[in-house]
């Protein structure tokens, strides 16, 4: 359960920061959605942050280990986020 909520928490904390930024910086409307989604997940960099963290001593073997689940199964989501945006998209014109 702690690992679904985290995921959701970054997944979704993520995309409402991006759906942000993308406002500010003038994306149009129709592709800020689009442009959250592509970089809402955890990056690849997060495993070296948290591989450095272990090794430094400030997470433990069970921290490290929820981080990285967390981070992978964010990239995950990301497939199925574009899938689910396309079917709207499909929706919404028809």
């Amino acid at each position: 359960m702690l690992v679904a909520i985290l995921v959701i928490v970054l997944v979704g904390g993520k995309l409402l920061a991006l759906m942000f930024l993308a406002s500010k910086i003038n994306l149009p409307r129709e592709r800020r959605f689009y442009f959250a989604i592509l970089l809402s997940q955890g990056g690849e960099f997060a495993f070296v942050v948290t591989a450095a963290a272990q090794a430094a001593r400030l997470l433990d073997n069970d921290q490290s280990s929820i981080v990285t689940v967390v981070v992978a199964l964010s990239m995950a989501t990301t497939p199925l986020l574009l899938l689910a945006h396309r079917k709207l998209m499909v929706v919404r014109t028809a």
